[in-house]
């Protein structure tokens, strides 16, 4: 996040939007959302994967959300990946039934996070790991 121009556009399977809209004079920002281009070993796939999704949360069930995953859906289209796969947490109850409802499936689930392993624990967060075919 601190260099989004080398991160994220400095590479054409890459891309980081964004939604905003003047608010008193002034631009704000409603929700982002990023895609990064991976290859997969062994197979050689080409895919995206979707991560930085955020809406803010005067802009929540607006469909700003939906929008900004259609578009990261579209871009992925355009640069001929074969899917779209993300990780949430089960926590996000709403991101989850957004995907779900764009067409994502879970494929896995895990613990591992940046979090030390007692937080997961205590707090019994799983991270969900989704992909939509294209």
């Amino acid at each position: 996040m601190q260099d989004i121009q080398s991160s994220y556009l400095s590479d054409a399977d890459n891309c980081f939007f964004v939604a905003d809209t003047e608010v008193n004079g002034r631009s704000e920002c409603m929700g982002m959302v990023a895609v990064t281009g991976k290859t997969e070993a062994g197979s050689g796939q080409r895919y995206g994967e979707l991560f930085r999704m955020i809406v803010s949360s005067a802009s929540r069930r607006t469909g700003l959300g939906t929008r900004l995953a259609q578009t990261a859906v579209d871009f992925c289209k355009e640069r001929g990946f074969s899917k779209v796969v993300l990780e949430t947490s089960s926590t996000q109850t709403s991101a989850v039934a957004l995907y779900n409802k764009m067409g994502f499936t879970l494929t896995h689930t895990h613990t591992t996070t940046e979090s030390p392993h007692w937080v997961t624990s205590l707090t019994r967060v799983i991270i969900l790991r989704m992909e939509k075919t294209l």
